[in-house]
């Protein structure tokens, strides 16, 4: 039998070569072969093997770090199919920090020495559950001894969960938000300094993917805009001492090279005695926010700018009868015209009226025809 199809003999409960078979019953080769044209009963049975045993099981390509996860794979995790591919980092993220760390060993390990590896993890599912997986990494080489790709299996080994209280329920609800806002919600325990809770939104925010915040807690300051660092280290340690605001706005560089502003709002934990334990908040990214600002500002200053350019003429303007000049609020007396292009944007250009001409000027209109 073709070994890729081996494994539904252990699956579904057909007897090896090895087995002894009643007379009326059929070759394993022959069921084999009955069961192919039929696949998608096959594998209905199957995943529904996998269901009643809490099991999945996965492929990871190791050219591409792609995975195919069977169907379980996702219930197991408190995900559904249609939530879209997961990646191999993504599903790490679903661990405690220690454990995904410790599975991210185990597969490079399996990989690198081609040798079966078994490790149990405590997870913590997307709908806010706890878990307990029992995770196999089987390496699968070429003819060269080469790993190019690892079968994965995966099995729920925590007990069954009683139907959880109403306020359970709440914490529940209250992470399933957390897990899918778009701001980072986090939570520092002190005096440690590590992070025991961080959002999958700060992978879009940051750049960096959770799994390097539970490494590295100081993150934060590498990532900070360079002028910003002595600033933040000083109200960071006012924080910690309840002697600044919870709310703080801060520039950080992204992975992309681009400039991120970010709105973090914090609260402190204590304990009864009053000693400081946490500190939990949301960070925001306001860059848009921050542009539409700065834009807002620069058509202020570009509005201020022309109004202080525009100049009017307004109420009563003394005037003599005779020869026209004006008087300034000054008291000043001045050509009419001088006034006008002081006080407007208004400037003359001076030519001759026809009256003005022959009064002044008769040797150049006494050979003009009269203007009809």
């Amino acid at each position: 039998m073709d070994d890729k199809w081996s494994f539904l003999t252990e699956e579904i409960g057909v007897p090896g070569p090895h087995h002894h078979t009643h007379p009326c019953s059929a070759s394993v080769a022959d069921r084999t072969s009955c069961l192919r044209p039929t696949g998608c009963d096959v594998w209905r049975r199957l995943n529904t093997t996998q269901e009643l045993a809490r099991m999945g099981d996965w492929e990871y390509v190791v050219a591409t770090g792609k995975c195919r996860w069977s169907r379980n794979i996702f219930r197991l995790l408190g995900r559904t199919p249609s939530s879209g591919n997961l990646t191999f980092e993504e599903f790490l993220f679903t661990y405690v920090p220690d454990d995904a760390i410790r599975l991210q060993k185990a597969l490079d390990s399996s990989i690198r020495e081609n040798k079966r590896r078994e490790i149990e993890a405590s997870a913590k599912l997307i709908n806010g559950q706890d878990a307990r997986h029992r995770l196999i990494f089987v390496p699968i080489a070429d003819r060269t001894g080469v790993v190019s790709c690892l079968n994965g299996y995966l099995q729920d080994i925590s007990p069954i969960p009683p139907e959880p209280p109403s306020d359970t329920a709440e914490k529940h609800g209250v992470r399933f938000v957390a897990v899918n806002t778009s701001d980072v919600v986090f939570r520092i325990s002190l005096p440690e300094g590590v992070f025991d809770f961080i959002s999958a939104a700060v992978r879009d925010v940051t750049g960096h993917p959770p799994l390097e915040w539970y490494r590295n807690p100081l993150l934060i300051r590498h990532i900070l805009h360079p002028g910003w660092r002595g600033k933040f280290d000083r109200e960071f340690k006012k924080v910690l001492r309840g002697k600044s605001e919870n709310c703080h706005i801060f520039p950080i560089l992204h992975t992309s090279g681009a400039t991120r502003w970010i709105q973090m709002r914090t609260t402190l934990l204590r304990d009864p005695q009053g000693t400081l334990r946490a500190i939990e908040g949301i960070a925001t990214d306001i860059t848009e926010r921050k542009r539409q600002e700065g834009e807002r500002k620069r058509l202020i200053r570009q509005l201020r700018r022309a109004l202080s350019e525009v100049k009017t003429l307004s109420g009563l303007l003394p005037i003599c009868s005779h020869c026209k000049k004006v008087r300034d609020d000054r008291g000043y007396w001045q050509q009419i015209d001088a006034f006008i292009t002081e006080h407007s944007d208004l400037f003359f250009s001076h030519g001759l009226c026809p009256d003005c001409l022959a009064r002044h000027y008769p040797e150049y209109t006494a050979r003009r025809p009269p203007e009809k």
